[in-house]
């Protein structure tokens, strides 16, 4: 299953020049951001992240076959307090990694497996804050597995 694209150095290049850049017009504060792409991260298999899930685990992470370090490049950067997936079908989950969230989607197609209803995963930002509320919205309308960034996770850093 290990099989899958990693994020590649140019990536992650163009990630720190684009993240400086704005954190240099904010006079040096990190530009609270999330950020969203399909292959979970290896993180998201840390033992860790597992103290602290809200949502649904119910098939093992198909992360990319390498740990290129874009989840250091992030940390170091210190402006991702998200970081958002897809990918894996049956899995909705969000917990808590060295401070940075690390949130699954709702699988939202309807020609492709997975067993859970389908949905989208919604973030209500707060502008120029390091906070938001997340929560799974499905196709017939129910809310759930809401959570407010950071506080639904104090004490739970999974270090």
């Amino acid at each position: 299953h290990n099989q899958y694209d990693w994020i590649s150095l140019d990536q992650i290049l163009w990630y720190r020049e684009t993240s400086r850049a704005l954190n240099a017009a904010r006079g040096g504060r990190p530009l609270p951001a999330v950020a969203f792409f399909h292959i979970p991260l290896q993180e998201y298999g840390h033992p860790a992240l597992r103290r602290s899930l809200i949502g649904t685990r119910a098939e093992e992470e198909a992360h990319g076959a390498l740990n290129s370090g874009m989840f250091a490049a992030m940390l170091e950067e210190g402006d991702v307090m998200a970081v958002a997936v897809g990918h894996d079908h049956d899995n909705d989950y969000a917990g808590m990694l060295l401070g940075t969230c690390l949130t699954y989607g709702r699988v939202s197609g309807w020609a492709c497996y997975g067993k859970l209803p389908r949905g989208a995963r919604v973030f209500e930002l707060r502008e120029n804050k390091r906070e938001f509320d997340s929560w799974i919205r499905t196709a017939d309308g129910d809310a759930m597995h809401r959570f407010h960034y950071p506080s639904s996770f104090a004490g739970q850093s999974a270090k």
